[in-house]
């Protein structure tokens, strides 16, 4: 009996560790999700994202070289964000699944269209036209599609290249954060 007490009790005690753990993640994603939207609107886009990219080469053994000539006024909140998230996630990628040592962000606005480009001499992994492995990749351009924008992928060298509209109607409501 008491042996069926003491387990019992460890039962409870771990699920309730479990259910603490789920909890603190949701409500780290929630803080992270709520911070890059400050960040843009306090900082800018340009300045976010030139300390999202330090930050990679502190934690990393990369060189990120960044080339900017937006015009930011062109660019709102919402869509500064996505950007900010989305060249976040092709860094790194490029690093953790390219191993990427080399990486090149250019970001520009030409009349109403905004790009993004991320170039690395990293290797690409897998097809990226297949849904596997490539969750955040897929999101990406589910989001570009969203936004009326493109997205061409190129494997040698490894490049991302995202074209989005940045005045009209699918730029102020895409309802996603």
């Amino acid at each position: 009996i008491i042996d069926m007490i003491r387990f019992i009790i460890l039962k409870i005690v771990g699920n309730r560790i479990c259910l603490t753990n789920s909890y603190l993640v949701f409500e780290l994603r929630d803080l992270c999700s709520n911070i890059y939207p400050l960040m843009v609107h306090e900082l800018g886009l340009k300045e976010s994202i030139t300390s999202i990219l330090n930050q990679f080469m502190k934690m990393e053994t990369v060189s990120i070289m960044t080339t900017f000539s937006i015009d930011e006024e062109k660019v709102n909140d919402k869509v500064g964000t996505f950007v900010l998230r989305t060249v976040k996630e092709l860094v790194n990628n490029s690093i953790l699944h390219g191993n990427a040592r080399e990486i090149t962000v250019d970001l520009s606005t030409k009349e109403k269209i905004l790009s993004i480009e991320v170039i690395d001499d990293g290797i690409f992994k897998g097809n990226y036209q297949s849904n596997e492995h490539h969750f955040g990749l897929n999101r990406i351009v589910e989001k570009v599609h969203l936004l009326g924008g493109t997205v061409q992928i190129n494997i040698e060298p490894t490049s991302v290249k995202i074209r989005i509209p940045i005045e009209g109607k699918k730029n102020d409501s895409f309802g996603f954060d």
